[in-house]
C-alpha cells in the first residue's frame, strides 16, 4: 500500500499532528506519461550542472551552463537522470517543469519549497517581509543562487536595495553578509 501524509487541523488546545495513513486510491494521482515526451528542465543554479543517465559514462549527458538555462529531456531519459542525480532535483538545483512528472516521482514535498526563475531573478522587487518569507522557506541551493546573483549585481554596479540584501543574507539557513562577499569577490 502507498502511504500518504495527512495533517490534523490545529486547535487552541493541541499542536498539529502529522501522521501516515494508507491511501488505497493513490493510483488517481499517478499519470501515464509517454517515455518519449519531451520534458522541460531548467537550471536554478548560477553555476554549471552536468547530468548523466548512468554512472558508467556510456549513457546520455545533459549540460546546464547557467541559471535559467533550459533543456528538453525525454521522460525516459529524465527518469534515469532522476535516479542518478536525485539530490540535484530535490534541492532545487534543477526544476522539472511538468507537474505530472513531479507527482509520479514523489517530488511534491520538495517543490513546495522552490522559487521560480522569475521570483529568483526579481527577488529584490518584492517587499522585505515577502523576501524574508521566500528566502527562509526555500532550499539552501536556491539561497546560494540568490546570493550569487545579488553579488554579481553589486559587482556590476547595478542598483540594489541594501536593506533587502541584508534581509536576504540574514534569512538564509547559513546567514551571509552578501555585501562583504561581493567585496571579497571583487578583490580577487
Amino acid at each position: 500500500t502507498v502511504l500518504k501524509k495527512l495533517s490534523v487541523m490545529e486547535s487552541k488546545d493541541n499542536i498539529t499532528d502529522t501522521f501516515i495513513k494508507p491511501d488505497i486510491n493513490d493510483t488517481e494521482t499517478y499519470k501515464e506519461i509517454n517515455p518519449l515526451k519531451p520534458i522541460k528542465v531548467v537550471s536554478l543554479s548560477d553555476g554549471g550542472v552536468s547530468l548523466k543517465t548512468n554512472a558508467n559514462g556510456s549513457g546520455k549527458s545533459f549540460r546546464f551552463d547557467k541559471f535559467g538555462h533550459s533543456i528538453s529531456i525525454t521522460y525516459s531519459d529524465l527518469q534515469d537522470v532522476i535516479a542518478m542525480s536525485r539530490s540535484f532535483i530535490e534541492d532545487g538545483t534543477l526544476y522539472i517543469c511538468d507537474a505530472d512528472v513531479v507527482k509520479n516521482n514523489y517530488l511534491d514535498e520538495y517543490y513546495n519549497k522552490f522559487l521560480t526563475v522569475d521570483k529568483i531573478t526579481n527577488i529584490l522587487s518584492f517587499s522585505t517581509p515577502d523576501i524574508i518569507d521566500m528566502v527562509s522557506n526555500t532550499t539552501e541551493a536556491i539561497q546560494e543562487t540568490i546570493i550569487s546573483l545579488i553579488v554579481k549585481k553589486i559587482n556590476n554596479n547595478e542598483y540594489v536595495d541594501m536593506n533587502k540584501v541584508d534581509a536576504i543574507g540574514k534569512s538564509c539557513k547559513n546567514p551571509c553578509d552578501i555585501n562583504a562577499l561581493a567585496l571579497q569577490k571583487r578583490i580577487k
